[in-house]
């Protein structure tokens, strides 16, 4: 189920090539999946006529570090690393930069890894998640669902029994927790409580 993946990068390359038009997320659905529209859940607005949130600085890649968490469950996280990375839009030449911090928790054979991208804002990022349907099937699923107020989705994946969820935080910090095979879903969801959420939301503005 590699459907989560390519619609947030895609919905990230409408972003850096178009800047930003109001062209249409469509929904993708995989055959044999069981599909029906999620609740709203509290959603953010996704009216198009509001004015699009521009961002002036990357979050400083340290307090993405200090937001992850340290262990949880036993699972005992490494040495964090922090980056901050610039690209150029192709269409006016703007520099643009994005931050991002992950650490890998580990128990024996076992892992969970914690991913933070500040984007700097991907407009639509909400919308895509309103819109966005829930799928059950053969190989998994893949829910909608909130942690500390911020939507995302959890999914699994029956092939590799592995969970993960993402996240988005103010329309701009995407969170991604996956846990490697065979972790439990209760250890996955407890990495993504861990998060500071409050700390990264305050510097998400």
């Amino acid at each position: 189920m590699k459907i989560l993946y390519a619609m947030m990068v895609g919905v990230f390359l409408l972003f850096f090539i178009s800047g930003c038009s109001n062209a249409p997320i469509t929904n993708n659905i995989l055959p044999g999946s069981n599909v029906t529209p999620a609740a709203d859940n509290g959603a953010p607005s996704t009216d198009k006529s509001a004015n699009l949130k521009q961002c002036d600085a990357a979050i400083n890649y340290q307090v993405l570090v200090d937001a992850l968490p340290k262990s949880v469950n036993s699972y005992v996280g490494n040495e964090p690393q922090g980056n901050m990375l610039t690209f150029t839009n192709p269409t006016d030449q703007k520099v643009m930069k994005y931050s991002t911090a992950s650490v890998n928790l580990q128990k024996d054979d076992k892992n969970i890894d914690v991913t933070l991208t500040d984007t700097c804002y991907i407009q639509y990022l909400s919308m895509t998640w309103a819109g966005f349907y829930e799928m059950e099937g053969t190989d998994g699923y893949l829910k909608k669902t909130t942690i500390s107020g911020n939507p995302g989705w959890h999914q699994y994946q029956k092939s590799s029994d592995s969970y993960s969820y993402n996240l988005f935080v103010n329309d701009r910090v995407i969170v991604t927790v996956q846990g490697s095979d065979g972790v439990a879903d209760s250890d996955v969801t407890a990495a993504a409580n861990a998060i500071g959420f409050a700390s990264i939301a305050a510097a998400a503005k």
